[in-house]
Parts: C-alpha cells; structure tokens; sequence
C-alpha cells in the first residue's frame, strides 16, 4: 500500500511516496492508519502482492496478474490504461476515511 503526493511515479514507483505500508488481508478487507500526512491532496495504490516480490505483476501486455487497487476506484482497462494521479487523488484536511474495491481483472 502507497501514499502518494504528486502524479511523478503514481502509481508504479515511489518517485512521489509519502507513505507505504505492508498489511495482511484477513477475510475481505483490510484497514490501515496513516499518520502524520500534512494538509493536501494525495492518492492510494494497493497490490495484493501474491508472490511477494513488492511489485505489481503484469504479463507481456502490461495486464496485472495480481490484485490491485486505486483510490476513488477509477476504471482500469485496455483503453483507459494505468490511471493518472488526478483520475485517484482526493483532497486531505483532517482524518478521512477512504475505500478502495480490489480488482483482480481489468474493468471490461
């Protein structure tokens, strides 16, 4: 899971990072604090990191083979491709509560 500041590497690479966190999934969610943000706008990217090597898998398409998800859950799919910073990002002012729906399929 990645907190992200800025549209520089979102959501693949930690160019832009502000936060990360590894957190198990038990049963259908997952919940998870992050402190210290300052005021401002950022995004979410979670993998569900199948086989541990802390990146999202992708076959030679670029089609993730391992469940993702990105806040305001913006549709992800052959023609609209990887999201941009602006299509997931949310203004922060105080706490907030965010959710995010796992794919394990790109949106038809």
């Amino acid at each position: 899971m990645r907190v992200f500041s800025g549209n520089k590497g979102f959501p693949n690479s930690d160019e832009s990072e502000v936060k990360s966190a590894c957190v198990p999934i038990t049963g259908n969610s997952i919940k998870k604090q992050f402190s210290g943000l300052k005021p401002g706008t950022y995004a979410v990217g979670i993998i569900a990191d199948e086989n541990g090597d802390e990146k999202l898998n992708t076959d030679w398409l670029g089609i993730p083979q391992e469940g993702f998800g990105i806040s305001r859950n913006p549709k992800v799919s052959v023609t609209t491709g990887t999201p941009k910073f602006s299509d997931a990002s949310f203004p922060v002012r105080k706490n907030i509560t965010i959710n995010i729906n796992m794919k394990y399929s790109l949106d038809s």
